[in-house]
């Protein structure tokens, strides 16, 4: 055990940041890396985006430390497996997150739905599905054109 474990809460930390230096110059796929942008985060869900982040960047370190072990050791394949789905739990809050801020609660529900069971639909289905948001985007985008005066300010009314 890292001399750390009974230690306080900075020694802890400590040691984590001198592990993630010792690791830096590895390099994780884009794919195995939770997105860090506020970008789409309102106000409210800032503290659960930054809990994200936090455990993304644990996760990330743990990965990249295990990437440097003997890929035959089945105990470090253990550890992978469960690093790596602690990550995409991590990718799908963050991308939950990130719709949810941006569109509305049926659009949410139904993006956490393929999240959840993504063989509940088939490749046909998503492909009209994409189609239906292509449409339904075009559509608000005219909506909100059509109550716009020239200078871009919306009518009242």
């Amino acid at each position: 055990m890292p001399s750390a474990v009974y230690g306080s809460f900075s020694e802890v930390q400590a040691e984590f940041r001198a592990i993630r230096e010792s690791v830096a110059q590895v390099k994780l796929p884009p794919d195995l890396m939770v997105g860090d942008s506020r970008a789409g985060v309102c106000r409210a869900d800032l503290p659960k985006f930054n809990i994200i982040q936090k455990s993304a960047r644990y996760q990330e370190t743990v990965l990249k430390l295990l990437s440097t072990c003997d890929p035959a050791d089945a105990a470090v394949n253990q550890v992978s497996a469960v690093s790596l789905a602690h990550l995409r739990f991590l990718q799908e809050e963050y991308m939950q997150l990130l719709v949810s801020n941006q569109f509305d609660d049926g659009t949410a529900k139904l993006f956490s739905t393929l999240q959840q069971n993504p063989a509940a639909f088939t490749p046909n289905s998503l492909e009209n599905l994409q189609r239906a948001v292509s449409i339904a985007g075009a559509r608000q985008y005219h909506q909100m054109c059509t109550n716009c005066i020239p200078d871009g300010r919306r009518e009242n009314g």
